[in-house]
């Protein structure tokens, strides 16, 4: 991954310093601004595999510092068994009233599209104890609905 330049904003590569970011970059990152590591895992990891990425952020001691989200459960589940205490938030693109009680039930946090959430979910989850973040939110109209709603954390591509 290292060997492939990434194109630049006006569409050229002249930028040798543009590429992949690895997770000891990412995590470096993070942790040098003070910053929160949100993780997707995007497919389904081994459990050797879990152990591998659980141990490259212990080397960072930074753990404390980050949520893992993922749309497959078993990875969140895998997650919990080494780390019972971790942020992990469970994605969404809609929730069914089983989601809600599968969620309610194992603890995880959610991490749901804008679109899917009402004020009345939003307070259901809370009521259980379930933090609540939603993706992916580029419009400040939308922004502030879902902060009255009170949502607990919003994912953006432009927002500050």
């Amino acid at each position: 991954l290292q060997n492939i330049v990434l194109f630049d904003k006006d569409g050229t590569k002249d930028r040798l310093d543009l590429r992949p970011c690895t997770l000891e970059n990412y995590v470096s990152i993070c942790k040098k601004y003070e910053k929160h590591c949100v993780l997707e895992l995007k497919s389904d990891f081994t459990d050797e595999e879990t152990e591998t990425f659980i141990n490259i952020i212990k080397g960072f001691d930074y753990l404390e510092n980050v949520t893992f989200i993922s749309f497959h459960h078993d990875n969140l589940r895998k997650i919990r068994k080494l780390l019972p205490t971790q942020s992990a938030q469970f994605l969404f693109s809609e929730m069914t009233e089983d989601d809600v009680n599968n969620v309610i039930s194992e603890g995880f946090d959610v991490d749901v599209h804008y679109k899917a959430l009402s004020k009345e979910l939003v307070n259901r989850l809370h009521d259980s104890g379930i933090k609540v973040n939603c993706w992916t939110v580029d419009s400040k109209d939308d922004a502030e609905a879902l902060v009255a709603m009170g949502v607990d954390f919003i994912t953006t591509n432009i927002l500050e």
